[in-house]
Formats: structure tokens, C-alpha cells, sequence
């Protein structure tokens, strides 16, 4: 009962770039599962980042992002811990803090419930190494019982407090392992027989009408394969295009003057080469309005 998840960022920035990749997962939907044809396009597409040398720009030239463990064959209660390549430009796998996830102690406290109410107003913090002035983002999440959630004295139903605790809680690795999910620990289990499809969580495939833990009046619907595919299929459709890079001295030099950007943040600038040329997606640019502030 010991698995290792190997996390990989793939090394695509610019919209068609991203696009292209979305399109190659999408594009599997019409091969037959399994077959000669499917598998040759899947290891072309793993191949792009799993290979070596593969992002020249991070330690090792290695795409790897991070790799997690879920294991209890060490020790008990189940312990997920995460490992980087933290220097450049070689580097060996270092333990770090676990991303999103407190410090265990910190469940069921007042220091817990300043947390969920600034994440209410906050939804895109995430945990910090200090909140409070203490240390806060926790290295070794442990989950001692199926049964396990992150909670806080003092919390308000109905109202924010109970998405804002949810929340918090689904995003620590040991709160989407445990209750919040109605999972017995592992999403995909790795102890599966051998030749037998991977069994996998009802968060994963599918699962209605789960009661929150603290207020059990709010119920929960989960189906996450069927949200990336989702939001795969968003990105594989994005529509992208292609713009001048800005005049920086001039927006420097306005800005510099006036305090406000140009009115014309291109104008001046000689026409840039198709290779410079910005790939930015609508899709993007609709969800995310760009906001002059000063």
C-alpha cells in the first residue's frame, strides 16, 4: 500500500501551443482503446514531457514538476508527503512542504478558522508557509481515519462558512483523501490486481448527494474525470491569435511622465517577426479582463 505519483508540467506557454496539446488528448476519442494505432498516439503525446531533457529551462532539464507519495507501508496512519527538483541546473528530488495543506495541529482551531474565512474572501490563496505569523503549510499530511476532515470551532451555517470550509478542506491532500470526498484513502488504488483495470474513487467517477460533514443539510456532487474532460475540451476549442508585443519604452517612458500608460501602448514600435508575435486566446482574455490600475 505504498504509491508514487509522478506530476509533470508540460512545457507549452503560448495559446496555440497549449491548444495543439489539448487537441492531442482529444484527438485519442477516436481511436479504439487499446488498440496498435491509440497507443502509438498516447506514448507520442507522454513522450513530450516524460522523456529527458524535455523543459531545458528547469533543473535536470526534466519536466517533472513533483512527486507525491501516498504510502502507509512505512508507517501508520496514511502519510502523503511531496518531493521537487529544487536546484538548478542539476538536482536531485528534495522533500518539500505539501501544497494547499496546513499543518495537521492547526485542524479544529481558531488559527483554522481565520484561515477558511480569509480563503472565503481570498478563494485563489493559497496555504502559505506563514499565516498568522507562524508556520503554517505543513510537510507530512496524515490521514488517521476514513472519516477525516478539516474543520474549525465557531463556523456559521448557512452562509459562506460552509462552501469556505469545504473549500479548505478539499484542497489539503488529506481532506480530498478522506470525508470531504467520501473516499477510504486512495483515488486510484494501487493495489488493484495485477491485469485488472485500476479501481478508482466515487470522486473520481461519480458520486451524488454527499452530505457535508459539518453542515449535513448541504449535499455535494462529484465527477471529476468528467470535469477535466470538460475542461480539456474548453481548452482543446480555444481560439487563439497573434498580436504586436507593446512598445515598452514608450509605455516606460509615459508612465514615467504621466503616471498612466499611453494611449497607444503598440504605436512606435517596428513591426515584430512572426516568431515574436504574442499567441494569446480569447477565451482567456473574456474570463480574465486586463484592468489599467494606478
Amino acid at each position: 500500500p505504498f504509491s508514487v505519483i509522478f506530476e509533470f508540467r508540460v512545457h507549452r506557454c503560448d495559446c496555440v501551443g497549449v491548444r495543439d496539446w489539448a487537441r492531442q488528448w482529444t484527438a485519442l476519442d477516436g481511436l479504439v482503446l487499446g488498440s496498435a494505432a491509440y497507443n502509438a498516439a498516447l506514448q507520442r503525446l507522454t513522450e513530450q514531457f516524460v522523456r529527458a531533457n524535455t523543459n531545458p529551462a528547469r533543473p535536470n532539464g526534466s519536466s517533472i514538476g513533483q512527486v507525491r507519495t501516498n504510502e502507509i507501508a512505512l508507517t501508520g496512519p496514511w502519510e502523503l508527503r511531496e518531493f521537487q527538483l529544487t536546484q538548478f541546473a542539476w538536482s536531485n528530488l528534495n522533500e518539500t512542504t505539501v501544497n494547499d495543506s496546513a499543518i495537521d495541529s492547526f485542524n479544529n482551531t481558531g488559527t483554522f478558522l481565520s484561515w477558511i474565512r480569509f480563503h472565503e474572501a481570498n478563494p485563489n490563496a493559497r496555504v502559505p508557509l506563514l499565516f498568522n505569523s507562524v508556520q503554517f503549510q505543513g510537510s507530512n499530511p496524515q490521514v488517521p481515519t476514513p472519516g477525516f476532515f478539516w474543520s474549525a470551532p465557531g463556523l456559521v451555517g448557512p452562509g459562506p462558512d460552509v462552501d469556505g470550509r469545504f473549500n479548505v478542506s478539499l484542497n489539503a491532500c488529506n481532506g480530498c483523501h478522506a470525508r470531504d470526498t467520501n473516499t477510504p484513502f486512495t483515488h486510484v488504488d494501487p493495489r488493484t490486481p495485477i491485469n485488472q483495470p485500476a479501481i478508482l474513487s466515487g470522486f473520481l467517477t461519480g458520486i451524488n448527494q454527499l452530505p457535508d460533514p459539518v453542515f449535513p443539510a448541504t449535499k455535494r456532487d462529484f465527477d471529476d474525470l468528467a470535469r477535466r474532460e470538460q475542461d480539456i475540451k474548453q481548452v482543446a476549442g480555444m481560439t487563439c491569435f497573434n498580436f504586436q508585443p507593446a512598445n515598452i519604452a514608450a509605455v516606460r517612458a509615459s508612465i514615467d511622465a504621466t503616471g498612466h500608460l499611453p494611449a497607444d501602448i503598440f504605436g512606435g514600435a517596428p513591426p515584430a517577426p512572426p516568431e515574436l508575435l504574442v499567441s494569446v486566446s480569447v477565451d482567456d482574455m473574456k474570463r480574465n479582463p486586463v484592468l489599467q490600475v494606478h
